[in-house]
């Protein structure tokens, strides 16, 4: 899981550097193509190299819980905490710290924030990688 999650982080690194930051300062509408392009792209490669069918497991009765006569496998229960945990630490991170702060009013005025000497470029670099180590943990948790 956390091979997972440093892999995504370190290829949204990648993208953001050698795609996006070409785009910022553009229409829209180049970022949108860029996305589909990008998206597109990777997921014709992951169709060649793990197929295109479902990969769905079955649960032996040992791995399940009966909650209010419902079995409902560990499995599960585990990812249901670990959403929990992810959104709390997200809210702490954009309420709690000079970064998530910094973050949350560059998406409001991007000029204000440069203008107080913050590098707003810095900022959607930390976003992007956040948000790919974050796609790499829920790829690890919906892939068993």
């Amino acid at each position: 899981m956390v091979g997972g999650m440093v892999a995504a982080g370190a290829v949204s690194f990648g993208v953001e550097r050698f795609v996006y930051l070409r785009i910022y300062e553009r229409d829209i509408t180049f970022t949108m193509i860029a996305s589909f392009a990008i998206l597109n792209r990777r997921g014709g490669g992951h169709q060649v190299h793990l197929g295109i069918g479902s990969q769905a497991g079955s649960h032996s009765p040992r791995t399940q819980v009966t909650i209010l006569g419902t079995a409902i496998p560990v499995y599960r229960l585990m990812v249901i905490v670990i959403s929990f945990l992810v959104y709390y630490g997200i809210w702490l991170f954009l309420n709690r710290t000079i970064t998530g702060k910094a973050i949350r009013a560059g998406i409001e005025d991007v000029e204000h924030v440069e203008g107080l000497g913050i590098n707003v470029y810095k900022l959607f670099t930390i976003t992007f990688i956040l948000a790919g180590t974050l796609s790499g943990l829920a790829g690890a948790c919906t892939h068993r």
